[in-house]
C-alpha cells in the first residue's frame, strides 16, 4: 500500500536537535563565547567517598604533559583515578586555551587547573577567581559572568540533576535565557530553564530537597527515589526552610526529622524518628526501617553543608563551615561521612546473644563464656541436659532446679 508524504509539512521542522544553517564552522550553537567548566581535584574532599565508590583506588597513574603521552588500554582504570583525572582535566584545559587562540570566538576555562583560583579566558574576569570545587556551582559564575558582558542566552550542555536544580534555584539572577541540553548524543532535547513555571516556596528550599534525598556527597533513603520524594515535598516543603543557611541548629533538625518522618509515613504525633523505627520494627524488614536519630543528625548535618555550598553559587570565595563538624571525619587521609556515633546495638541487647557450641561450652571460643555469661535455651549447646561446662551457667541455675535434676539423677 502506498504512503501519502507531504515533506513540506515535515521539513517545517528542523529534524536536527540544532539548526544546522545557523551553524557555521562547526560552531554547532553559533556561539560567541564558549566556556569550559570542569571539577577541582583537590585533597580532603568530601567526594572522597563518592569518587572511591565509583571506582577505588587505581594502581595505574600516568603523568600527562604532551599530547606525545599514550593513554593506558585500561582506560576505566586510569580515569577512575582522581589523581589522573587531575593531571588530565589540567593538560585538556592548557590545551584548550592554546588552541583557542586561533578561533573566532571569546573562550573561558576554570576549575581544572592544579592552582583551584586559576582561570584562563580572553578578558580578565576577576570574578571567576574562585575557590569552589564542583563544576556544577562555577558554571553559575560563568553564567552570571557572561551576562554581566552583556550575553543574553547560555546553553548548558550538561547531563547533572544537580546543576539543573541550581539553574532553576538561581534562573532569576542569571541571562534572560538559560537553555539546558539533556539526553544521549542521538536524542538531545533542550529544557528551556527560564520558562520553568514552578511555586516560588518550591524554587527557593529545591536545593536542600536535593541534598536531603541524596546526591553526590550525601546518601538517598533507601527505597525512595526522587520520584517518590517530590510528592512529599510538594507537601512539606515550608520544612526545609533555612536549610543551608547560618549554623546548624536544634530547631532546624527537627524539622528536617519530621519531613524524613513524613517520608516514612509517620502519622501527625510522630516527632521522633526512633519512636517511628521501634513502632516499625514490629512488622518491617530492618532494611525497611527509617534511620536512627543519631544517623540521621549527621545526614542532615551533611544535608545542611552541601546546600550551604549550593546557595553559595553565586559567590566566588564563600566561607564555609568545618568540614569535620559537618556530618564527616578524617579516615588514613580521606574524607568519610560519620554513619553514626553510637553502638550498633545497645549494651543489654547482649543477654539475647547465644552460642553455637555443638558439645558442653568447655572450648573457651564459647561466646557466652567470652562475654561471662551464662549459656540460655536458644544457645546450641547441651544446657537443655544438664551437661553445659559454663561456670556462669551452673551459678545461674536457680537451686530449686539444681534439687530437680539432682532428683532426677538418684531415681535413675
Amino acid at each position: 500500500m502506498g504512503r501519502s508524504v507531504d515533506y513540506n509539512e515535515i521539513f517545517k521542522h528542523e529534524i536536527t536537535p540544532y539548526p544546522m544553517a545557523l551553524a557555521p564552522n562547526g560552531n554547532k550553537y553559533n556561539s560567541q563565547r564558549i566556556d569550559v567548566v570542569l571539577d577541582h581535584y583537590k585533597e580532603n574532599s568530601i567526594k572522597d567517598s563518592a569518587r572511591f565508590k565509583r571506582g577505588g583506588q587505581s594502581s595505574i597513574n600516568r603523568i600527562i604533559n604532551s599530547s606525545d603521552v599514550p593513554l593506558p588500554q585500561q582506560w576505566h582504570m586510569f580515569i577512575h583515578s582522581t589523581y589522573n583525572k587531575q593531571q588530565l582535566t589540567n593538560f585538556i584545559s592548557e590545551q584548550l586555551c592554546e588552541r583557542s587562540r586561533t578561533v573566532d570566538f571569546e573562550f573561558s576555562t576554570s576549575g581544572c587547573f592544579k592552582d583551584v583560583l586559576k582561570y584562563r579566558g580572553m578578558r580578565n574576569d576577576t570574578f571567576l577567581i574562585s575557590t569552589h570545587e564542583e563544576a556544577d556551582t562555577r558554571i553559575l559564575l560563568h553564567i552570571l559572568s557572561a551576562k554581566r558582558l552583556g550575553y543574553t542566552r547560555c546553553i548548558i550542555d550538561c547531563k547533572d540533576t544537580d546543576v539543573l536544580v541550581l539553574l532553576a534555584h538561581f534562573k532569576d539572577c542569571l541571562t534572560p535565557e538559560i537553555w539546558m541540553v539533556v539526553g544521549t548524543k542521538e536524542s538531545k532535547r533542550f529544557i528551556a530553564v527560564h520558562e520553568l513555571n514552578m511555586n516560588p516556596e518550591l524554587l527557593k528550599n529545591l536545593p536542600a530537597f536535593d541534598a536531603l534525598t541524596g546526591c553526590d556527597t550525601t546518601s538517598q533513603f533507601a527505597g525512595f527515589g526522587k520520584k517518590t520524594c517530590w510528592k512529599f515535598y510538594q507537601t512539606y516543603h515550608a520544612l526545609l526552610s533555612g536549610v543551608g543557611v547560618g549554623d546548624f541548629c536544634e530547631e532546624l533538625f527537627s524539622r528536617m526529622q519530621l519531613f524524613v518522618i513524613k517520608l516514612y509515613g509517620g502519622s501527625s504525633d510522630v516527632t521522633c524518628i526512633d519512636y517511628l523505627r521501634g513502632m516499625n520494627a514490629s512488622y518491617k524488614s530492618i532494611d525497611k526501617l527509617p534511620p536512627t536519630q543519631d544517623s540521621l543528625r549527621h545526614h542532615c548535618l551533611r544535608v545542611h553543608y552541601q546546600t550551604k555550598i549550593w546557595l553559595n553559587s553565586l559567590n566566588p570565595q564563600p566561607q564555609l563551615p568545618n568540614i569535620l563538624e559537618s556530618g564527616w571525619c578524617s579516615t588514613e587521609g580521606k574524607i568519610q561521612p560519620v554513619l553514626q556515633t553510637q553502638p550498633t546495638v545497645p549494651k543489654d541487647l547482649a543477654i539475647l546473644s547465644s552460642c553455637g557450641c555443638k558439645k558442653d561450652c568447655a572450648a573457651k571460643r564459647c561466646s557466652c563464656k567470652k562475654q561471662n555469661m551464662s549459656c540460655i535455651p536458644p544457645c546450641k549447646c547441651s544446657i537443655g541436659l544438664g551437661k553445659c561446662k559454663n561456670a556462669a551457667t551452673s551459678m545461674s541455675v536457680p537451686q530449686e532446679d539444681q534439687d530437680i535434676e539432682d532428683s532426677s539423677s538418684d531415681s535413675e
